[in-house]
């Protein structure tokens, strides 16, 4: 009753996410982020043991990031997905100018199209998957967004495929071959 109890950093984390959440809720939120509507945004990701990439349908505008060694043998592949989703989002939701932006984030992995409706991680078992997940929490908060996440087979996936893979071509040199390979994703 009178002593007191030690919280965990994570715990404190997710609290001060609930809190941004019924300070949101409280001012009111538009039925434009909590109905099924048309995406302003497409994206799409992909990653490999080597690295991610994504990019934005509508803008044409791309990335891709090359993991050190270590990235490489910690982070399992469905994390590395999971990343390249969230990073995605970071990216085009704040060029995406609509006043309520929908994000389309389309991937071949199951389980980050999972994690980006509903994630429920142990901090203790998963630290990185819940910090993820809260990063893209805050985000989707910040840009009064919505996103939608879609499953693709993973062989339809080339441009994103690209560019989480061939770190060994300059981004002229995959610019090139996407644009030779497959000229209707651009």
């Amino acid at each position: 009753k009178h002593g007191s109890a030690k919280i965990p950093d994570d715990t404190r984390k997710d609290l001060q996410l609930w809190i941004k959440f019924l300070e949101r809720a409280r001012k009111g939120i538009s039925i434009n982020s909590v109905i099924f509507r048309r995406p302003t945004s497409l994206t799409m990701s992909d990653a490999s043991e080597y690295g991610i990439g994504g990019y934005c349908l509508n803008t044409g505008q791309s990335w891709r990031y090359k993991f050190t060694k270590q990235e490489r043998e910690v982070f399992s592949l469905n994390l590395k997905e999971f990343i390249g989703s969230v990073v995605n989002g970071k990216i085009f939701l704040p060029l995406d100018d609509s006043p309520y932006p929908c994000l389309l984030s389309i991937g071949d992995s199951t389980s980050a199209a999972g994690w980006l409706q509903k994630s429920n991680f142990d901090p203790n078992c998963h630290p990185i998957h819940a910090e993820v997940a809260r990063e893209h929490a805050r985000e989707i908060m910040k840009n009064n967004a919505c996103d939608y996440s879609q499953h693709i087979p993973g062989v339809t996936n080339v441009v994103a495929d690209s560019l989480s893979r061939d770190f060994h071509l300059s981004n002229n040199q995959l610019i090139s071959m996407i644009y030779t390979v497959s000229p209707t994703f651009l």
